[in-house]
């Protein structure tokens, strides 16, 4: 409660000091006269007149109702009677039945004192409605509008203005001032006739207040409109508060409904409007100030308040649609709506403002000021309208309220600037720790990285013989070690680069001999077995002067960003001499690279197009690197580059000033050199296990095959995912390691393909990861991979999860195989009871059925008896003959709800897997065509197919649904179902990469059909 106590007295100091200000300005300005007319005439003769005081023709005039009198008939006419002004005269008018609408005529005689005479007086007229004209002293001064008897001969104008005139009256007659006004108002049903005050004086005083009043409208509008504009701009640069666009438009509105309805009505000088379209407007304007001040404190809205909340803005609305197409006169009749409107949406803005103070108190109090200001001057301009009280416009409200804005503004700016201030320090520090960290981590890796580089050395050139494989690994393991001492490198010349200047030690170099020794550093990382490398700098191109480290270190980043971005094709190394300095390029036909990317390409930790993230492993640094030494060097790197044609990179190094018998002699025996590569399978026995590996890294393909040598596996490698689908349409594999990152499709997109055909059980993939996120991780798995391993390979975790896989798929189909041995051998309980008691039935009643089903019942014994692998195939027609066997004894079983149809063609020799078809029939006899009352027909179907034989089983039986269908090929313990189709479906594919497909209607019956390849169709031929 402290807290709200402490933000809760400015907030009242405030609304004292606007309320103070404008009870100070009324004071100053409200006319200490209380002279009032009495019947038609006003006694001034005791008014002290000079330049400062006003007063106001208030009081009893003359009123003749329902006529227009010049100033000669009024003199004819007596029958007038009194009427109170300002004020409404539709009592007077039409004393039975109150009307605004009609004419009338008002006259009021001033007594003037004897000693003024001759001077130049002036009256402002505020508001007469709706048409007048003003006679002085019987003569026609001004007219506003049209004054007629008739409707069609008036027009209605209702507008301010000052009107003057001198008073020429001889020293011996009174000194009288008559004044006669005419008003005619067939339009206006708010009230008609004088309305306002008429301020009367000399022309100095009357001019200067009206002059102030119209001067401060035209300064307050000016700032409504400019300070609208500087919070629309901090809303879309600044502070994205919608409440400030509705502030915004409360601004605007204000303005012009300022300029249009105060007493000065300045907007009327300057743009022509009707009476009509500016009642309108005024009306309108009104609405949309109040739904505006509704939005600002929307957010403070409880949800039990919002219903009346959205029927209060949707009155609102309607009330804007009744200001535009209502009738002139029924809008005028019923404008009060609007001005209630208004008023009773400031009340509930200030309600909802120190309810937000109350239960907010960290509120931008300056935002709050504003709108109390705003508040104060909208509550203070209604007071005027409804009391029709006249004073100089008050103008402290409306600049107040933008002085707090400039203020919020200003806080808003302050803090920000501040915020930033403070970010970029804390940015500046995190650099620098960022820079420590790539220091302090490289040089902690130097040291145990140089110890590899040195026992390896070591082992390499000892006198104890290794076997070629182990020569080349650790051949390989040095330069291994070498590239990554060039990274490490790249990482300590970022910090060196950055703060401080590196010193080189320049001396001739014969660039020759250090392009193959670089080139073939590279060449164990190169990814692509198809990339040509040819160095064509002639053997007696002249010495460069440069570091030799850093221009290893060059050539280097070079020419391995080439070889990254370049699939297939060739990169080019040449070098001429241009008015004394080595050119040296490096081309590659890769994938080259926009005009907007070449900039980008030398920004720290920045790489390419997303669509060639997968090509780039490092962090951006050695193009960076280059540059910053190349500089240094007192070059530079040119790009040139055509989008998918490739890029040429170009450095320049000044010649050594060297004579030919000085420069140190250099042979290069190579002037092309074709780059090819090719991984050859770990040598090991054949076996079971067939291991499909998927990567375009040499570094891992080579780890992955030593870990993996001494396994009972055979190890097929590719690197591309093309390469993989080709060889997973070829063979069976009982695992696929694959790389995330692999070029033109993901490992991702090869798992999903994987799934698409084999489930989980059936072909395990492991996933290979240079990142271990999370994010990662879940999308290897929502796209079907059994398991993942990150990337620098943990042997031991590799190779157990290899085992695992491997083992669990050995295991599923060990399990398949026993399976597929109990449905061949068994024969269900069921199955032989009927059959026994058909045969038996059949013994009395038919004996040549009775040994029809009984030689068909020795055929399925003697196929269960024959049995020994569900993997070895039997002849086609050895299994069509265990189908009619089983046909045979089920038609004698079920009569004539059994119809068999046969259209069978296929040639001799050919082989199926036992037990293919007899399941699939059995099948559609017990769930499709046993399940009807009425029975029903299978169709059995044997006919060439462009692949081979196509076998079909048709029934019209009950049918499934597309999601029985589906998951009657998907393996799940959960469900209790039978073995013989899933199991042929696991057989086929295993056998011949191809399984069954089921189509299916409820209540229609169902296909199931399997293609038996055409090299199942040869193979008996052939032998």
């Amino acid at each position: 409660m402290k807290t709200f106590k402490h933000l809760v007295l400015p907030l009242l100091i405030v609304i004292v000091i606007l309320i103070s200000g404008r009870l100070l300005w009324h004071s100053y300005f409200q006319h200490l006269s209380t002279i009032t007319a009495e019947n038609g005439v006003l006694d001034l003769r005791d008014f002290e007149f000079n330049e400062k005081n006003t007063l106001f023709l208030n009081g009893e005039w003359d009123f003749y109702p329902n006529e227009l009198l010049t100033p000669e008939e009024i003199q004819a006419n007596e029958a007038s009677q009194s009427i109170e002004v300002p004020g409404n005269w539709a009592t007077s008018l039409h004393p039975d039945s109150p009307s605004s609408i009609g004419v009338g005529t008002y006259r009021l005689r001033i007594l003037l004192p004897d000693e003024i005479r001759n001077e130049i007086y002036s009256m402002h007229i505020s508001s007469i409605r709706s048409a007048s004209a003003i006679y002085i002293d019987d003569a026609l001064r001004k007219e506003t509008g049209k004054v007629a008897h008739q409707q069609q001969e008036y027009e209605a104008k209702n507008l301010p203005y000052s009107l003057s005139f001198k008073s020429n009256i001889p020293p011996n007659e009174p000194n009288i001032i008559d004044i006669v006004i005419q008003v005619s108002n067939f339009k206006d049903m708010r009230g008609a006739g004088i309305v306002r005050d008429i301020e009367f004086g000399f022309f100095d005083a009357v001019q200067k207040n009206t002059t102030l009043s119209s001067s401060l409208q035209i300064v307050t509008g000016s700032f409504f409109l400019l300070f609208a504009l500087l919070v629309i701009l901090l809303y879309f640069f600044g502070m994205p508060d919608k409440r400030l666009l509705s502030f915004a438009t409360i601004l605007i509105s204000s303005s012009f409904l300022l300029l249009m309805s105060s007493d000065a009505k300045v907007l009327h000088l300057w743009i022509p409007l009707s009476y009509d379209l500016s009642f309108r407007i005024v009306s309108s304007l009104q609405i949309i100030i109040a739904l505006a001040l509704i939005t600002t404190i929307w957010s403070t809205v409880t949800l039990a308040m919002q219903p009346f909340v959205k029927v209060w803005n949707g009155i609102g609305i309607l009330l804007i649609l009744f200001a535009i197409i209502a009738p002139i006169s029924l809008l005028t009749n019923y404008n009060v709506l609007h001005s209630a409107y208004l008023m009773v949406s400031i009340v509930l803005t200030l309600v909802a403002y120190v309810k937000l103070i109350y239960f907010n108190p960290s509120i931008n109090l300056f935002l709050a000021f504003a709108m109390l200001s705003f508040t104060n001057h909208l509550f203070w301009w209604g007071y005027s309208i409804i009391t029709g009280v006249t004073l100089p416009h008050y103008p402290f409200d409306l600049l107040l309220a933008t002085m707090w804005i400039a203020l919020t503004w200003f806080k808003y700016y302050a803090s920000l600037y501040n915020s930033t201030a403070d970010l970029a320090k804390r940015l500046q520090k995190v650099d620098a720790m960022k820079d420590d960290f790539l220091a302090a981590t490289s040089n902690q890796l130097r040291t145990p990285l140089q110890n590899i580089l040195n026992i390896t050395s070591a082992v390499l050139q000892s006198e104890d013989k290794l076997s070629p494989a182990n020569e080349r690994d650790l051949q390989m393991t040095l330069t291994i070690g070498e590239r990554m001492n060039i990274i490490l490198n790249d990482l300590l010349d970022i910090v060196q680069l950055n703060y401080l200047q590196p010193k080189l030690t320049l001396e001739p170099l014969a660039i020759q001999n250090i392009i193959p020794a670089v080139q073939e550093m590279i060449a164990t990382s190169i990814k692509h077995t198809n990339i040509a490398f040819y160095n064509l700098i002639d053997d007696d191109f002249p010495l460069i002067m440069a570091d030799k480290n850093r221009f290893i270190q060059i050539i280097y980043n070079l020419m391995h960003n080439a070889y990254q971005f370049t699939e297939c094709g060739s990169i080019t190394v040449k070098a001429t001499v241009h008015e004394g300095r080595a050119f040296i390029s490096i081309q590659d036909t890769g994938i080259g690279i926009t005009p907007e990317e070449i900039q980008q390409i030398f920004i720290p930790y920045e790489q390419l197009r997303e669509n060639h993230l997968h090509v780039e492993h490092g962090y951006g640094l050695g193009l960076n690197v280059s540059q910053s030494l190349m500089h240094l060097h007192g070059g530079k790197i040119d790009v040139s580059s055509t989008l998918e044609e490739g890029s040429c990179f170009t450095i320049d190094f000044a010649l050594a000033d060297m004579t030919e018998t000085e420069r140190t002699p250099h042979v290069l025996k190579r002037r092309s050199v074709q780059i090819e590569q090719d991984i050859q399978p770990s040598n090991i026995e054949k076996t079971k296990a067939h291991i499909l590996i998927i990567d375009d890294d040499l570094m891992s393909i080579r780890l992955m095959s030593r870990l993996l040598e001494n396994e009972p596996y055979h190890i097929h490698i590719v690197h591309t995912a093309k390469d993989a689908i080709e060889a997973l349409q070829k063979r069976q594999w009982d695992l696929v390691i694959s790389e995330v990152m692999l070029a033109n499709m993901s490992g991702f997109e090869v798992t999903r393909y994987i799934r698409e055909r084999y489930s989980m059980g059936q072909l395990p993939v492991l996933l290979l990861t240079a990142k271990d996120l999370q994010a990662d991780i879940q999308e290897g798995f929502r796209v079907g991979a059994n398991d993942y391993v990150t990337k620098p390979i943990d042997s031991f975790e590799f190779k157990a999860r290899v085992q695992s896989l491997i083992l669990t798929k050995q295991s599923i189909e060990t399990s398949v195989e026993m399976e597929s041995a109990w449905l061949q051998a068994q024969i269900q309980p069921h199955f032989l009871f009927n059959t026994l008691n058909t045969i038996v039935a059949l013994s009395t009643l038919d004996e040549e059925r009775m040994e029809v089903v009984l030689q068909a019942f020795m055929t399925i014994l003697h196929s269960k008896f024959k049995f020994k692998d569900g993997f070895v195939p039997i002849s086609l027609e050895e299994e069509v003959q265990l189908v009619e066997s089983y046909l045979i004894i089920e038609q004698e079983r079920f009569g004539d709800r059994l119809q068999v149809k046969w259209d069978v063609d296929f040639p001799k020799h050919v082989e199926i897997l036992p037990l293919t078809i007899q399941p699939l029939v059995e099948n559609a006899i017990r769930h499709g065509i046993g399940k009807q009352e009425e029975g029903g027909t299978i169709h059995i179907q044997i006919t060439p197919h462009p692949d081979g034989l196509k076998i079909s089983i048709i029934d019209d039986g009950v049918g499934m649904t597309d999601e029985q269908v589906q998951k009657l090929l998907q393996y799940d313990a959960t469900i209790p179902r039978g073995i013989g189709m899933l199991n042929t479906h696991i057989r086929l594919l295993r056998k011949y990469n191809r399984g069954l497909t089921i189509q299916s209607e409820p209540n229609k019956g169902t296909t199931v059909s399997f293609i038996l390849p055409i090299d199942s169709l040869n193979k008996k031929a052939s032998e």
